[in-house]
């Protein structure tokens, strides 16, 4: 888990340095981006909308459609995974079963395997 806050923070700092980005925003600066740490919720979110429409122009934006060079920028890579739905056989008559349902009997007793 992380949060939130600090994920933006580190995330806004390498984007130029504080003099810069004091000139966007006060909220920009190291300053601005360490109330944005310690402030309450609700001034944390008003901070955050406004930094990320400042921000917003720093940054290029991709989706699925775009495209450099005639070739999609992003990948569905779910799409490449295979979907094998039987089991993997071990090649070697039945000794991985065994080591593993030893393995089981000794861990649990005798009576849990069945």
């Amino acid at each position: 888990m992380t949060k939130i806050t600090h994920d933006f923070v580190a995330i806004t700092k390498p984007v130029a340095l504080n003099s810069k980005r004091g000139s966007w925003s006060p909220d920009c600066t190291d300053e601005g981006l360490s109330k944005l740490i310690q402030g309450e919720e609700e001034i944390q979110l008003t901070i955050r909308r406004k930094m990320t429409d400042t921000l917003a122009i720093f940054t290029i934006r991709r989706d699925e459609k775009s495209v450099v060079h005639g070739k999609k920028v992003m990948k569905d890579f779910l799409n490449f995974c295979h979907n094998i739905k039987d089991p993997l056989r071990p090649g070697d008559n039945g000794t991985e079963v065994r080591e593993r349902d030893s393995i089981y009997v000794d861990w649990r007793g005798r009576a849990a395997h069945g």
